[in-house]
């Protein structure tokens, strides 16, 4: 159990933090809470008590016993905990008396102690794939201005510029990727988890409700679509581009070739002749 305390790490109400860090391996110590195949292998590990909090992917959790019609009071504490803790504004959700509230950063199960458990893992499932399609907004919006450079090339291409080609043919990869990877996390947007029981999938569905999951991947989806559009256009046109220069090379170095073989003839008949 943690301490009492005021702000920052510490929360004000007794509870336990959970640092929950996605890794490719857990370490020796670490409570492995699920593990994921899409849309790349990862594990959801808990930290050992008293491990400092490292960067990278996850979210830190405070369980505390209790339930949403206790003292307002002690719903508080866990409230303004994980309010501390990001920029986000907390997202307030209650299921059968239990309250989860949840930001990006942090969140805080308020619950009675049989239910703890099963709704820790699934605040975890839940906050791995919406940080999955949060990154993927997050690079899809950086990569719009790079976008509308390359659409240029997407009407027409006048200039044999390979540098450009090349960076060209990497971002189309790139939007192809994050196509790749929205598909294989859509489903476990959506899909009950039969592993856990019919009240964790409720706490997943008002989650993912609250969040706007549905707005946001049929937002995302129509981006993705654009982007799939102007870079089947942009590589096209650069094939098309490349394979007719290449073309017209190839026409003059037989028109060489054939201008070189007519003067030789030309040269050999003359000196026949003796001219």
């Amino acid at each position: 159990m943690t301490p009492t305390g005021t702000h920052g790490d510490t929360p004000s109400v007794a509870g336990t933090v959970r640092r929950v860090r996605f890794v490719t391996e857990a370490g020796a110590g670490d409570e492995v809470l699920a593990e994921f195949v899409d849309p790349a292998p990862r594990r959801a590990v808990c930290r050992a008590p008293g491990t400092a909090p490292e960067p990278g992917d996850g979210i830190d959790v405070l369980t505390a016993p209790g339930s949403a019609g206790d003292d307002p009071m002690l719903s508080a504490g866990p409230a303004q905990w994980v309010a501390d803790g990001s920029s986000a504004t907390p997202t307030v959700v209650t299921v059968h008396g239990a309250q989860v509230v949840w930001t990006p950063a942090r969140a805080a199960i308020l619950a009675p102690a049989d239910r703890t458990e099963p709704f820790l893992r699934a605040l975890v499932e839940f906050c791995y794939f919406e940080a999955q399609l949060r990154a993927l907004e997050a690079e899809t919006a950086a990569a719009w201005p790079l976008l509308d450079a390359d659409s240029a090339l997407s009407r027409t291409v006048t200039t044999h510029d390979p540098d450009r080609f090349e960076d060209v043919t990497a971002r189309a990869a790139q939007a192809l990727d994050r196509r790749v990877r929205l598909a294989r996390i859509v489903p476990y947007l959506y899909q009950p988890r039969p592993h856990l029981p019919p009240l964790a999938n409720q706490l997943i569905d008002r989650l993912r409700e609250r969040a706007h999951i549905e707005n946001r991947h049929e937002a995302l989806a129509a981006q993705l679509d654009v982007f799939d559009r102007v870079y089947e256009m942009t590589s096209q046109l650069i094939s098309d581009f490349t394979a007719s220069r290449q073309q017209k090379t190839l026409e003059w170095v037989i028109i060489v070739l054939l201008a070189a073989e007519t003067l030789l003839l030309l040269i050999d008949l003359l000196w026949t002749l003796g001219v």
